[in-house]
């Protein structure tokens, strides 16, 4: 067997991996908590995953593989001196490696926090990826790709478009069995999915990571369509597109559909040139014929900008802290003539006193340790007692307190008993906070964070451990659950400030912005017209825009750092004009 043809049986077996097993496999895993996972997921040992950790795995399996096409190819790596952009996502990498280094949270930066499993292993399977697409991919190697995303692509709407329509596999007891092992420890009768009627996730267990999916492959796909010379798999393209389309309006995905939105911008001003027309003549058409069809999802894609962006009404009333004093527990809101406090005596009576510390009345349900104001002036909350605990619901949410010898204790959101409740910094998106379904909370947050991660980040993955979870009172305000944990920032940029680091957020900013630009103008120019490297530039366009609102992803990243690297080379191989 000839070198080229073990490094196109080598390339084959990778892309089988990213395109197929990756998006698809489904299967629950045990997995065992670190010390600092235990922690934040409320002491846990164990948890069980079904739609992460089994990717990641596969996704592992193709490292020995790309490591093996690295030695193979040693030589071509003179190539790189010729080229500019792929030495930034280099540059990038080299500081994942450093955070990962310097970094506390061993374990989990090499293999990933539960969950995600995004560790320096399989970010380091990503920039191979990228390598391989940007050196490796050849007219066979082509191929394959277009096959087996094809193939992939068909799989994944094949069983997530029946979801929209009420029947889901994974909710079947013949689908709950597939993917439940026999010693998983869990009662495939007592398996459960968030996702609500009429809403597509297929294999991805995220709507908003099918949205990410589909902006990745449909351009893609309209490039194949002019690529490929058989017509029968011409209307197969074309009909998959459809359904494509279909299952991305059906994930509900605001992220996803601003994706389509900036392809749908940059191939309309791609026509007014030189660029392949016939590839983004279809992509506009075929969008706007989307819109049309797809009016409803349209008009929920237009509602949830709409609520983005209207700015939370003033009069809404927020809670600002909340302080104890042994036995004086006292509540403070935007609205003061809302102040409340709770005492207790000795005897272990409680009394409920306005701002001004005079007593008001309230009902106590002795059968189910119930409390309800009868001050209409404290109608926003009610309250459980449990032995020696209290929970007090109010503001879409609760908070759970703990009676001791000392006096009142918070519980934190580490399940800690602490005395006084945690601030977090805030910039910016001040009345925005739940904008985006509570991005602009995480958001807020998370900018204050980056002034410590200017060199090195935290770790890869090790978000989680750095998001300030115990900020309970800004989480009631603005996620409706207290005790959330939040894992991600749902965005990829201060995902990666985080993680590995300003500078190597600056680099890959970097790598994108000269792929977007020097791409666009030498497809406007007419430069660049092949079609297959012209759909998966809008590809990639969308995908950069989704990443405002989705972070990386092991089920979908994949693809994306293929296409990265892919494009990059299609684009720097173009002839050059003045």
């Amino acid at each position: 067997m000839s070198r080229e043809n073990i490094r196109t049986l080598l390339i084959g077996i990778v892309l089988l991996i990213v395109f197929i097993v990756v998006p698809i496999v489904v299967y629950g895993q045990v997995e065992v908590n670190t010390v600092d996972e235990a922690i934040i997921w409320n002491d846990k040992l164990t948890t069980v995953d079904f739609f992460h950790k089994v990717k990641a795995g596969a996704l592992l399996i193709a490292l020995p593989l790309l490591l093996v096409l690295v030695g193979m190819n040693y030589i071509d790596f003179k190539e790189i001196r010729k080229s500019i952009a792929d030495k930034f996502i280099y540059g990038y990498y080299l500081f994942v490696l450093v955070s990962a280094f310097f970094s506390g949270y061993t374990w989990v930066n090499y293999f990933g926090v539960n969950g995600r499993y995004e560790g320096l292993l399989v970010i380091t399977v990503y920039v191979l990826l990228f390598m391989m697409g940007y050196m490796w991919m050849h007219d066979e190697e082509e191929k394959f790709m277009m096959i087996l995303m094809i193939a992939g692509v068909s799989i994944v709407t094949l069983i997530g478009v029946p979801q929209y329509f009420g029947f889901d596999l994974f909710r079947t007891a013949f689908g709950k069995s597939l993917i439940t092992p026999d010693n998983l420890g869990v009662s495939i009768d007592d398996l459960t999915f968030r996702v609500g009627a009429k809403t597509i996730y297929s294999t991805l267990y995220n709507p908003n990571y099918l949205g990410s999916f589909y902006t990745l492959v449909i351009p893609a796909l309209m490039g194949i369509y002019f690529k490929i010379k058989n017509k029968k798999l011409k209307v197969g393209v074309i009909v998959l597109t459809v359904l494509s389309v279909f299952a991305l309006f059906g994930s509900k995905s605001s992220a996803g559909m601003t994706g389509l939105a900036v392809i749908l911008l940059f191939s309309m001003l791609l026509l007014m040139r030189k660029a392949n027309k016939k590839v983004v003549l279809v992509v506009v058409v075929g969008l706007l014929l989307a819109v049309g069809i797809f009016n409803s999802g349209v008009k929920s894609f237009v509602n949830d900008y709409k609520n983005t962006f209207n700015k939370a009404a003033e009069e809404r009333l927020l809670l600002d802290t909340v302080r104890v004093d042994n036995n004086l527990l006292r509540f403070e809101f935007n609205d003061e003539n809302k102040n409340f406090n709770i005492m207790m005596n000795a005897e272990g009576q409680m009394f409920f006193l306005d701002n001004d510390y005079q007593k008001f009345s309230y009902d106590y349900n002795v059968d189910n340790g119930r409390i309800k104001s009868e001050d209409d002036r404290f109608n926003f909350f009610t309250g459980v007692i449990n032995k020696n605990r209290l929970d007090m619901r109010m503001l879409s949410s609760y908070m759970r307190f703990v009676i001791t010898k000392d006096g009142w204790n918070i519980l934190s959101a580490g399940n800690q008993l602490v005395s006084s409740v945690t601030i977090a910094d805030s910039w910016g998106l001040e009345g925005y906070e739940r904008a985006g379904s509570g991005r602009g909370y995480i958001w807020s947050r998370t900018v204050p964070l980056i002034k410590d991660h200017l060199i090195l980040g935290s770790g890869p993955d090790s978000y989680v451990f750095e998001f300030p979870q115990d900020d309970i009172v800004g989480k009631m305000n603005f996620m409706h659950n207290t005790y959330i944990i939040v894992d991600k920032p749902h965005n990829l940029y201060l995902q990666m400030a985080i993680n590995s680091g300003v500078v190597s957020l600056i680099l890959f900013l970097m790598a994108a912005g000269y792929f977007v630009l020097v791409g666009f103008y030498k497809i406007f120019k007419g430069s660049l017209k092949e079609p297959l490297a012209v759909g998966i530039y809008l590809s990639i366009v969308g995908y950069l825009a989704t990443s405002f609102f989705n972070d990386s992803v092991v089920s979908i990243a994949p693809i994306f750092w293929v296409f990265f690297g892919y494009g990059m080379s299609k684009i720097n191989k173009a002839k050059k004009l003045a």
